[in-house]
């Protein structure tokens, strides 16, 4: 796919994570595997509660 679009989808993506903050969770891909588990299993943790 074209860069472009990756961009677009990306900006897209944030932009509704912005207005929606509460549904949509934004987690950073640039943790270790780990920190990125643990950090996913909290946010669904507090959503299942």
């Amino acid at each position: 796919e074209d860069v472009r679009f990756h961009k677009r989808v990306r900006k897209g993506f944030l932009k509704l994570a912005a207005k929606e903050p509460k549904r949509i969770k934004l987690v950073k891909a640039s943790k270790g595997i780990a920190e990125i588990h643990r950090e996913i299993v909290r946010i669904v943790e507090k959503v299942l509660r």
